[in-house]
């Protein structure tokens, strides 16, 4: 990683007080922080606490009823909520999602316009987090169907894209963008992460992983980001969920609209994966998908023999 890469990190706005807490407990104990400790540090922050309940009583997790505290880390647990926070706090430093707020973290009443220059990749910022924001919507929707266990992931997924933000500005800063788009250009825009590499040593996805190692987040959502791309190298009890992470990766590209050949090429995938024990909600998935993309045909679940 480009020293100047690190140099960025260490420019971002202090961490939400209990996710500071949290971290700081960790290293201290070498162990996550209880469900009830962290409960307590929450409930007596009422910026933080505020953003937990919202999000957690929000369409992105899809509770039944609305939910107190207590109900909210008896599901979901410490580590989660401070991931709820972490991706909040980058959301919004960010202007990067659907839950603007002030400084008090109330919810606002009005959106605001998108403050990142993406050109660098040639992307327009406000069009680019209103697909992020969809995105997001589907994925809610699938993976809580899919095992609700998946609520773990959904912080991490909303940060998938973080790197473009970063490094748009890094580039700009140091006066690469030119060059960098150029680059990009010359690759019809299908190289990303290999151009990311070239330019900062690092891409946008191993940038992601960095991030959650540096903001102790689980083990599994790591490893998931970790095999992203490598999925077959998966650990066999990692394997479905770095499968999970490459089929979104793969369907929802920054520059490449939601299409027939990605979105067919996983379902096979998906039907193949159950010769390996790896078995998903197909029906589940292709449902949700095209609900949400209307545009694209009907398709059927293959046989594994047919792939």
């Amino acid at each position: 990683m480009k020293d100047f890469v690190l140099e960025a990190i260490k420019t971002l706005p202090p961490l939400p007080k209990s996710v500071v807490e949290f971290n700081r407990y960790f290293e201290m104990h070498g162990t996550y922080m209880p469900s009830n400790t962290m409960k307590k540090i929450v409930q007596e922050n009422e910026h933080d606490k505020k953003i937990v309940l919202e999000m957690a009583n929000s369409s992105l997790y899809n509770f039944q009823d609305n939910i107190d505290l207590d109900r909210i880390f008896s599901l979901l647990g410490s580590i989660s909520v401070k991931n709820i926070l972490v991706a909040d706090f980058i959301s919004n430093n960010f202007k990067f999602d659907i839950f603007p707020r002030d400084s008090k973290g109330n919810k606002s009443q009005s959106s605001f316009k998108c403050i990142c220059d993406l050109s660098p990749y040639g992307l327009d910022g406000e069009s680019f987090l209103q697909e992020c924001s969809k995105e997001l919507h589907f994925l809610s929707s699938w993976l809580l169907e899919e095992d609700k266990r998946n609520h773990i992931f959904l912080p991490c997924l909303m940060l998938l894209r973080l790197g473009l933000i970063m490094f748009s500005q890094i580039l700009i800063f140091n006066n690469l963008h030119k060059e960098f788009y150029e680059e990009l250009i010359k690759r019809n825009f299908s190289d990303i992460l290999e151009v990311e590499k070239k330019f900062l040593d690092i891409d946008h996805i191993e940038f992601l992983e960095f991030l959650l190692k540096y903001w102790h987040s689980q083990p599994v959502i790591i490893q998931s980001v970790h095999y992203l791309k490598t999925p077959h190298l998966a650990p066999q009890d990692m394997k479905k969920n770095a499968y999970m992470f490459h089929f979104i990766e793969k369907i929802f590209t920054p520059h490449n609209k939601v299409n027939e050949t990605d979105v067919d090429e996983s379902i096979k995938l998906m039907a193949k994966l159950k010769e390996q024990d790896i078995h998903f909600k197909i029906d589940i998935f292709i449902a949700k998908i095209t609900k949400e993309y209307p545009y694209l045909p009907k398709f059927n679940t293959p046989p594994p023999f047919l792939i």
